[in-house]
């Protein structure tokens, strides 16, 4: 059953939005070409939306994105300059007006923000074949999960920056060119560093003593540093009886290095409170089934301080 999204315009609020492409799943159309047009076109968008980006990962047949959308629509003044750089002057903008405000309130929002992406790479792509092809290019609506700021974000962060090592395409997630880290490696700054700086240093300030973002550079390193030694561990066993205990669903098992089904099947990640706060207060449909939240735990099997709420059953990335 399709529900309706979970998109609390009432506060500041991270997402990871994911999507791959349609077909078998060793299909893998995402060349150099194709993954850099695609970085291409998030920049762009990136600098008409009011919607910051604070990390990118595009492999051979998906992508994730961490992104966060403010409370508050751009002023009038503000839209409209959007507007028309993003038109390059060829439509026009009158502050004040119907369309102003409607435009104003879409430049803060996910689903434009994902449309405008998912659709204009499929038209990119369709007609730049060497036979042009038609129909749909990705596999259905795109995955969203809302995150609380802090311990969510920082732990879906680095997920999405470990998905070139889980997929073979790197050793290191700074090795990778299509990446955040990636990028931030090579030109020696956050590719989207201007939009994030001051909300992603301030929620994740306390969380890891950082000071800029160059801090939260290194202690991702750091992180990534750890892994080869965490892959050597075999699983703790209180977390293999944990997820025996619940048929496999009891427990969300944060590890960068695995592949982990709740950063795309849950509706929402966080602490218990924020999980049920933000469930209770979407507006959903009539018959919406309630979920249990789903305890996280971390790569040494210790509490991790984390809930999830699952939504439907889809693939794991």
């Amino acid at each position: 059953m399709r529900h309706a999204r979970i998109k609390p315009d009432y506060q500041d609020t991270y997402h990871h939005s994911y999507n791959r492409v349609a077909g078998d799943c060793r299909y893998f159309p995402l060349g150099e070409a194709e993954k850099q047009h695609f970085w291409t076109l998030v920049r762009r968008l990136a600098a008409y939306y009011v919607v910051d980006v604070v990390a990118v990962q595009v492999v051979s047949n998906h992508f994730h994105l961490v992104l966060r959308t403010p409370s508050e629509p751009p002023s009038d003044q503000e839209t409209c300059r959007r507007y028309e750089a993003y038109y390059h002057g060829e439509r026009t903008l009158k502050p004040g007006t119907p369309r102003c405000r409607q435009i104003a309130e879409r430049l803060r929002d996910i689903s434009y923000f994902m449309k405008d992406l998912e659709e204009q790479f499929s038209k990119w792509f369709n007609r730049t074949r060497p036979l042009p092809r038609r129909g749909s290019f990705w596999a259905g609506r795109f995955s969203n999960v809302v995150l609380e700021d802090g311990l969510a974000v920082w732990r879906c962060w680095r997920y999405v920056e470990m998905n070139s090592v889980r997929a073979g395409l790197a050793r290191d997630p700074s090795e990778y060119p299509f990446c955040t880290l990636g990028c931030w490696q090579r030109r020696g700054r956050h590719p989207f560093g201007a939009d994030v700086e001051g909300h992603l240093v301030a929620s994740l300030g306390d969380l890891l003593g950082v000071r800029n973002l160059q801090d939260i550079r290194h202690r991702l390193q750091r992180e990534f540093d750890r892994i080869a030694e965490l892959e050597g561990r075999k699983t703790p066993r209180s977390v293999e009886l944990a997820i025996e205990e619940g048929g496999g669903a009891a427990v969300f098992w944060m590890q960068d290095a695995e592949r982990v089904p709740y950063w795309v099947t849950g509706l929402v990640i966080g602490s218990a409170e924020f999980v049920r706060t933000t469930v209770a207060r979407a507006h959903s449909p009539p018959g919406f089934p309630a979920r249990a939240l789903v305890p996280a735990m971390d790569e040494d099997g210790n509490p991790a301080e984390l809930y999830a709420c699952k939504a439907s059953r889809r693939t794991s990335v």
